[in-house]
């Protein structure tokens, strides 16, 4: 085996590939080999000991050990996948069929989101010894080490927010696990930490959504989007994702001013989701402060006067104190004011797709008034002219 193949299951998969080779072993034996060969082949590329065993399980006359074999083909190489797949490809159990339908699924996904990343670094690479040709080696290394040190903050950040998630829920685990070793394991303390952990998982979806959101700065083209109709689904998915992770937006009202016939050309997924971020910024503000009378949250629409949209989203919170505002400003990701349910991509991904359109996010406040956030999204200048 690789030394690097370092999981718990390592030593017990050869012992289960050496009683494999005596032959004769029984259902269970099997069973656990293929289990422990398809996690196996998730982790490194197959050793030359396991190909034998694949094939013999392939065949093997109970058909969930077939089953549980082909969940390891969308992590094979080509010469050792294409054998195993076709076999099982024509299984007479539907099982076994449906296991290797979605394997392949997988398996092609997989190898397109290869291509993708193959192709982003190399168009990356271009647009590197473009820079530098127009403006010299040494603004092209400099700009570079920028981007490595923004990388690194960026990175660093992430890192800390989710061992901050992670830890908590290890010692729970460990406390857990103390409870059951016992044999008395208190119910409703055991219930309450998982309900906690359900939080926080919920939680750190959203962080890696919204962290893998933020990386799309721009995809598709334009189309004419009903402004009203992309408010309503964006305000649909803000309340969804805040009730997810326990938070009650019930309380606030949400007034929304836009017209039925109001058309602007965007980039829809963008426009929707830099609209979602502000709308969720705004009830999770309201959620968490202290507010005399009612808990508002306006969302306004109009046209620009030049085939241009102006969305804003206005809140009647505490405000914001001016050295919080200069920080947001910055709309460096990762950075978060939010007690409990921030990830610091919200208002960083808003201002990163209405860079996208050719516009900006800005941000108008004063502590005790609330505050403004409103997306100026321009028309092309091509789609202006028609």
């Amino acid at each position: 085996m690789h030394s690097n193949l370092e999981w718990d299951g390592a030593g017990r998969l050869e012992e289960l590939l050496g009683r494999l080779a005596e032959g004769n072993q029984p259902v269970d034996l099997r069973r656990e080999a293929a289990v422990a060969l398809a996690e196996a082949a998730s982790r490194m590329p197959p050793e030359p000991s396991w190909i034998k065993p694949m094939h013999w399980l392939t065949v093997d006359e109970d058909p969930m050990i077939r089953r549980d074999i082909a969940r390891a083909l969308p992590h094979l190489p080509d010469e050792v996948y294409s054998p195993l797949a076709a076999r099982l490809a024509d299984d007479c159990n539907q099982y076994v069929r449906d296991a290797v339908a979605k394997a392949v699924e997988r398996r092609g996904r997989r190898q397109r989101q290869g291509r993708k990343q193959r192709k982003d670094v190399a168009d990356f690479q271009d647009r590197y010894r473009a820079f530098e040709a127009t403006f010299g080696a040494k603004a092209a290394r400099q700009a570079r080490r920028m981007a490595n040190e923004m990388f690194d903050v960026l990175v660093g950040g992430t890192l800390h927010d989710m061992d901050s998630i992670l830890s908590p829920m290890r010692v729970d685990l460990d406390l857990m696990r103390r409870h059951l070793e016992t044999g008395k394991p208190e119910r409703a303390s055991c219930r309450a930490r998982m309900e906690k952990w359900r939080k926080k998982f919920e939680y750190l979806h959203a962080f890696l959504t919204d962290l893998r959101t933020y990386a799309r700065a721009k995809e598709g083209q334009r189309s004419r989007v009903c402004v009203q109709e992309m408010i309503q689904r964006a305000l649909m998915t803000a309340r969804d994702g805040l009730q997810a992770m326990g938070l009650d937006t019930e309380a606030v009202a949400v007034d929304v001013e836009a017209s039925e016939t109001l058309r602007a050309s965007l980039y829809p997924r963008q426009a929707t989701t830099a609209l979602m971020h502000l709308i969720r910024n705004g009830l999770e503000t309201l959620a968490e402060a202290t507010v005399a009378g009612k808990k508002r949250l306006a969302i306004r629409a109009r046209d620009d006067g030049n085939n241009g949209l102006l969305i804003s989203v206005e809140d009647n919170g505490p405000g914001i104190d001016p050295k919080t505002l200069q920080e947001l400003l910055a709309f460096a990701p990762g950075k978060t004011t939010r007690k409990s349910h921030g990830t610091g991509f919200g208002l960083p991904t808003a201002h990163r797709f209405a860079e996208a359109h050719g516009g900006r996010l800005k941000i108008d406040s004063q502590p005790g008034t609330g505050a403004v956030f409103t997306l100026v999204l321009p028309a092309t200048e091509e789609e202006t002219a028609v």
